[in-house]
């Protein structure tokens, strides 16, 4: 039965349009407005058809046939005729119509199942809110990112439950900024209880669309950013650690910029010349504080990071600015250049022989 159905509809569609197409020429648009405006269109297509129906048919009928209980006969043939025919344009102007809207539900049904599974997979939580402060709409990452049921969150209060205590009054801050600027997103780092078991930080997003009618409300996205956190963590406490043994290490340790001058130097560095920090950093160049009879050896060290890009066992005097006594110091560097060979700095150490 539905094989019969399928093939009846394959071919009154196109006999149907074929005959649309004849009949009453229409362009592209004009069968576009007649499907999207409906029970409209429909109505005005058989008041249409009717109207000429009547008007051309009384005249031909009156033109051709004058004996009147013939004409009364033809009348009333006529007549069923038009019923008959008018039900058969009503049938299909109806299922045509029909047809259009089952295509268009088959779109938006696609659409909507591609929109479902990106929001289902947007490695975030995403929340939709009301005035009330009710959940419209949360995706299925809940439980993963948050560790809660989504049964668990019907209202934003339920959200608080979850946040650390020094994070009690973020979600009330982001409503009275949805208030006062609806305009600007607000963008808060908090901490949650992950599944009761561990503190998580998350970073959450609010915007307010009441603007756009279609979803007049709010919209949290929730995002897990624990990892991100104990990364940063370890880089700070990584940073921390490189800076403590360049400023306290054994050595002198220095930077220059590509003209040689001095742009960072540890206090071990700092005592060998005799210098204090702010009166050397961005001020001096490193054969400022060579003594002059190795004017050469700064010649060669140039030389050498030019060509070589490093300078190894290089052996300076320097005078010390303090106590005015010279010292013999081992020099070495190490140039870093950019993807076109030019110098961009060099980093060196001084050990007091």
């Amino acid at each position: 039965m539905q094989r019969r159905s399928y093939a009846f509809g394959s071919f009154v569609y196109p006999a149907m349009n074929r005959l649309f197409s004849s009949v009453m020429p229409m362009s592209k648009s004009l069968r576009s407005f007649f499907f999207k405006s409906g029970p409209v269109g429909i109505t005005l297509v058989y008041v249409l058809v009717g109207g000429l129906w009547i008007l051309f048919s009384d005249r031909l009928l009156e033109y051709y046939v004058t004996d009147p209980e013939l004409y009364a006969r033809f009348q009333t043939v006529k007549g069923w005729f038009y019923v008959v025919m008018t039900g058969l344009l009503l049938f299909f102007l109806i299922r045509m119509y029909s047809h259009y809207l089952n295509t268009l539900r088959k779109e938006f049904r696609k659409t909507f199942e591609q929109y479902k599974t990106l929001l289902g997979h947007a490695l975030q939580v995403i929340v939709q809110v009301d005035d009330h402060g009710r959940f419209i709409y949360r995706n299925e990452l809940v439980n993963e990112i948050l560790g809660v049921e989504p049964d668990d969150l019907e209202h934003i209060k339920d959200l608080e439950k979850l946040l650390h205590p020094d994070n009690a009054g973020v979600l009330e801050e982001i409503q009275n900024h949805w208030i006062d600027d609806p305009q600007q997103a607000i963008r808060r780092e908090i901490r949650i209880h992950y599944k009761k078991k561990e503190w998580r930080w998350y970073l959450i997003i609010g915007q307010d669309k009441r603007q756009f009618e279609h979803l007049n409300s709010f919209l949290l996205t929730i995002r897990d950013i624990h990892h991100e956190k104990a990364l940063f963590r370890r880089l700070v406490d990584s940073n921390r650690r490189f800076e403590h043994l360049f400023r306290e290490a054994p050595v002198g340790y220095y930077t220059c910029d590509a003209e040689m001058v001095v742009t960072d130097i540890n206090s071990t560095a700092l005592s060998i010349i005799g210098m204090e920090y702010y009166e050397l950093v961005g001020k001096k160049k490193m054969c400022d504080v060579i003594d002059r009879d190795d004017t050469g050896c700064l010649d060669k060290m140039k030389e050498d990071l030019s060509e070589k890009g490093r300078i190894e066992n290089c052996f300076i005097t320097i005078k010390n600015r303090r106590n005015k006594q010279e010292k013999n110091v081992m020099l070495d560097a190490k140039a870093f250049f950019d993807d076109q060979g030019q110098l961009l700095y060099s980093i060196g150490n001084l050990v007091d022989i």
